[in-house]
């Protein structure tokens, strides 16, 4: 987190696109949590999302915007 914007404490973050290629399907032992089928996915660096949250005593309200 990071305070440098007069009182507010602000965080961000990062989040890369994420395909699956093959996904796994049922389980082989549900005793041991062991998937039937491997999975296998690629993570786009090109594509991503970036989020932030702000929170300051100042404010009255909550406000959320998209």
């Amino acid at each position: 987190m990071d305070n440098t914007d007069g009182g507010a404490l602000t965080a961000g973050a990062r989040a890369h696109s994420n395909i699956a290629l093959a996904k796994y399907w049922g389980k082989r032992d549900s005793a041991l949590n062991i998937p039937a089928v491997g999975s296998i996915s690629v993570t786009l660096d090109a594509l991503y999302t970036d989020t932030t949250v702000s929170f300051t005593s100042d404010l009255t309200q909550d406000e959320f915007t998209l």
